[in-house]
């Protein structure tokens, strides 16, 4: 198996030093997919998959892999990165993202402070009030 070049790949899409490094997760579960309806900033209102930012010095799977268990209690399996992306824009807009899939062995989340926590079922994800990401 190969191993990503995560700081390639992040220096490819980096616009400028003002980005922060973050990443997301579409973990599935019996056929349904786990969002977050934000409660702020980015994305406030809409849902969106778990995650969060990379800390200074950490690795990117292990930062996804945090994130998601601190906004989910659930353990991610099956880690696959699938874009990675920039963006440019205001203070909370200012990103180079990881975006990966994955699955649960469980669907049994904890309450998360982000915004509150749904399983939606994969055909019914674009019927959804979705950032696009």
């Amino acid at each position: 198996m190969r191993k990503i070049d995560y700081k390639a790949l992040e220096e490819k899409v980096r616009k400028n030093e003002k980005q922060k490094l973050a990443v997301i997760c579409y973990a599935q579960n019996n056929g349904n997919i786990l969002f977050l309806h934000r409660k702020k900033e980015p994305f406030a209102g809409f849902l969106v998959p778990p995650g969060g930012h990379v800390e200074d010095g950490e690795h990117v799977e292990d930062a996804i892999r945090r994130e998601f268990l601190e906004e989910t209690g659930l353990e991610l399996v099956n880690l696959k990165l699938k874009m990675v992306t920039s963006e440019e824009g205001p203070e909370h807009y200012n990103w180079v993202l990881f975006i990966f899939t994955g699955s649960t062995l469980s669907d049994d989340f904890v309450e998360s402070e982000e915004g509150n926590l749904v399983w939606i079922k994969k055909e019914e994800v674009m019927q959804h009030n979705l950032s696009i990401v």
